[in-house]
């Protein structure tokens, strides 16, 4: 630090000491609890850090976490610096507040509105498990006690690298034990959702407690410029201390008149096809506000305090979703222009499980009281009518989506796909009637006896039962298939064919073959032991009669 920056650190810690004196009143402590308590989401601050390590260009995080304390450490190329708090008002405005004045201030930053910011209130959640942090800085050693008051370290923190900004959290919190931070920070640091996905620095994420190593990682082997989009095609890598998870998706990006970025993204399977996946809406990190969509969103929304929400009844906000309804839309033109050149369409018959089918399931655009996703239904429809989108065995068309599963089961259904489809069937029939026939020989009928090959019940008792239940089973995997993927082109004609014969003789047999072959049984028996009694009467009458002679008038 230059003398000039260690005054002002000097009258920045007197200040601070000053409001810490206010808030230290037993009137004024509720403004501190409800600055730490915003999230109800523990260890939230996670995120927080990792804005901050972005926003200070890093490309590389790390964390450590022992039982006693959390260690952060990030190779950003913007330090620390401290400004005159006596012009805290004017730096702030101009966006040249000093980092130790906005980390020890409450709600003052050079934060602007819709940017993810340095050092705004969200740090202060790091108060939910610590009560002083340690800052180690090229620049600066310091740590922050009473909430807001810097005091200067003299000595730098043993095993910080050279180009590092490393901050350390002791768990010493006066309501909430070591043991009870150390258990919240490992959970949060397995389960972060998408971390690195719109970072604009950041392309790695180490972590490591007891005998657990993890990462996440960013790598973007393809970018493209498409009009004023930028498509990039991403890999996300995760390791929890278990298997290596990677998760490939596209994503499009564009920035509004303000230059701020709004993306659009869409996963993809193995085999490279788009996958549907339920996420909540992303301002930088996940919120809890459901979008009703099979796709990401991604935009510098203006949220609700805690950060958990979107602000519904915000111009800002309304204007957001209206450009990321037009680029969703958009996106699947170049998602079909992308599949075309690979030869490997990304547009099929699955798009019915990820684009928006139902109008109902989206509140009213001018509700007032939660920000409505109407626009991407009103968006994506437009485009299946206007452009050619709709897939073809031919290429694409352009149709309404009230007309897309008609089309396609007109289109896509022929006789050879037909037959593919049944595939699956004759496995299940195929191994059905060879496990019948192995059973069959097991209890000792002859091999010809065990030929499955008529379905008669009088030969074969239990076939059919088998096949119903089989063919029920296999049928029931394409109803749950159906019902998660919301995508009506899963259904298995032929399946679906099988289950109802089988049900249809199975039902014949229950109700009416069964209850017949019962009767005629138990009357079989009956006229058996009914002929075996009039059987014995005749020879007991003769036995007694033979000596006599029977008159009869």
């Amino acid at each position: 630090m230059t003398e000039q920056e260690k005054r002002f650190f000097a009258a920045l810690t007197a200040d601070r000491a000053e409001s810490a004196d206010t808030l230290e009143k037993p009137s004024m402590r509720g403004i501190k609890n409800s600055v730490v308590e915003k999230y109800s989401d523990q260890a939230h601050f996670i995120y927080e850090l990792l804005q901050n390590a972005d926003d200070a260009g890093a490309t590389s995080a790390r964390f450590i976490l022992e039982p006693d304390r959390l260690i952060f450490a990030h190779n950003g190329t913007r330090h620390f610096s401290v400004t005159d708090p006596t012009r805290e008002d004017e730096d702030s405005a101009a966006g040249k507040l000093g980092d130790i004045n906005s980390i020890t201030s409450i709600a003052n930053s050079n934060k602007t509105e819709a940017s993810i910011g340095k050092f705004g209130v969200g740090f202060k959640a790091v108060f939910q498990y610590t009560s002083t942090p340690h800052i180690y800085d090229p620049n600066v050693h310091f740590r922050i006690d009473r909430f807001i008051v810097p005091t200067f370290i003299e000595e730098d923190f043993k095993g910080r690298r050279a180009d590092e900004t490393l901050f350390v959290f002791p768990f010493d919190h006066a309501e909430r034990g070591q043991k009870e931070a150390y258990s919240d920070v490992a959970e949060k640091l397995r389960s972060l959702s998408y971390p690195l996905l719109f970072l604009s620095s950041l392309r790695d994420i180490d972590f490591e407690f007891e005998d657990v190593i993890g990462l996440y990682g960013k790598n973007i082997p393809e970018t493209r410029r498409i009009g004023d989009s930028t498509a990039e095609f991403i890999t996300l890598t995760q390791n929890s201390g278990e298997d290596i998870v990677d998760q490939h998706l596209w994503l499009f990006t564009r920035e509004d008149e303000a230059g701020r970025k709004y993306s659009v993204g869409f996963f993809l399977d193995k085999d490279k096809k788009l996958l549907p996946k339920k996420e909540p809406a992303f301002c930088f990190f996940p919120t809890k506000e459901n979008t009703g969509l099979n796709f990401l969103i991604h935009a510098p929304f203006l949220l609700t305090d805690s950060r958990e929400g979107i602000r519904a009844g915000v111009a800002h906000n309304n204007h957001m979703v209206a450009l990321l309804a037009k680029l969703a839309s958009d996106s699947l033109l170049y998602l079909r222009d992308i599949g075309t050149e690979k030869s490997a369409r990304l547009i099929d018959d699955s798009i019915l499980s990820i684009i928006p089918t139902d109008v109902d399931s989206f509140t009213d655009i001018d509700d007032k009281r939660h920000i409505s996703f109407m626009p991407f239904f009103t968006e994506i429809k437009n485009a299946f009518t206007t452009e050619a989108i709709l897939p073809t065995r031919d290429g694409y068309c352009a149709k309404d989506i009230a007309e897309i599963v008609q089309g396609m089961y007109y289109e896509g259904y022929d006789f050879i796909h037909f037959c593919s489809l049944s595939i699956p069937v004759m496995i299940v029939e195929v191994v059905t009637r060879i496990g019948y026939a192995i059973k069959r020989i097991k209890e000792g009928h002859t091999v010809k006896e065990s030929l499955p090959f008529s379905l008669n019940r009088e030969k074969h008792p239990k076939l059919s039962t088998m096949l119903f239940i089989s063919h029920s089973a296999a049928t029931a995997v394409n109803a749950g298939k159906i019902y998660f993927t919301k995508n009506p082109m899963a259904i298995n004609y032929p399946q679906w064919l099988a289950f109802a014969k089988y049900s249809y003789k199975q039902l014949r047999w229950v109700i009416i073959e069964k209850p017949e072959a019962r009767d005629a049984f138990v009357l079989g028996k009956i006229n058996e032991e009914l002929a075996a009694v009039y059987a014995s009467v005749n020879t007991t009458f003769d036995e007694f009669s033979k000596e006599y002679v029977l008159v009869i008038e």
